[in-house]
């Protein structure tokens, strides 16, 4: 069973500890997990259990039990001879940047569409109409009002102009 990851994913970076050597007591050197993985099983406190798999020379999987239900997976990378960070913890989509046990910066990894180049119209639509309204800023009022005072509208074969005078209609 698993519980829903939740988009607050700075809790799950307090569980567990950045450092492999603070993962806590080996429990089972070769503990197999649900999924078939083998890996070192730790107890980081009482009802907090850490699995590590895949391990590998720069990096390894993880995985956190909280009162024996996984809680979260994350595959920490650790990086060398940098002075800005010297792991990344990576947990779902983000990226944790980490340097002397803190964490410098995080990234998120978004998954989009690329934009795509469209082909040309061909043909043109020169059917449609426009209209205008031309305004002046009423000057003896305290609030500003737009007052129009001619309009015209624009059509393909035809064109009206229209002075505004009469605003009773």
């Amino acid at each position: 069973m698993k519980i829903n990851f939740n988009k607050n994913i700075i809790k799950y970076l307090n569980i567990i500890p950045f450092n492999k050597n603070y993962f806590g007591e080996i429990i089972d050197n070769n503990y197999i997990s649900y999924d078939g993985e083998k890996g070192i099983l730790y107890k980081y406190k009482e009802n907090i259990r850490i699995f590590i798999y895949s391990c590998q020379e720069n990096s390894y999987k993880g995985i956190v039990y909280k009162h024996n239900i996984e809680y979260i997976s994350f595959i920490d990378t650790i990086i060398k001879n940098n002075k800005e960070y010297d792991l990344i913890r990576t947990i779902k989509n983000q990226d944790f940047y980490i340097k002397n046990n803190k964490i410098v910066f995080m990234e998120t990894k978004i998954n989009s569409n690329l934009i795509n180049k469209k082909e040309k119209a061909i043909t043109y639509n020169y059917n449609f109409i426009t209209f205008d309204i031309e305004c002046y800023l009423e000057k003896n009022s305290k609030e500003l009002n737009f007052v129009p005072y001619a309009c015209q509208r624009y059509a393909k074969d035809d064109n009206k102009f229209y002075i505004v005078n009469d605003f009773k209609n």
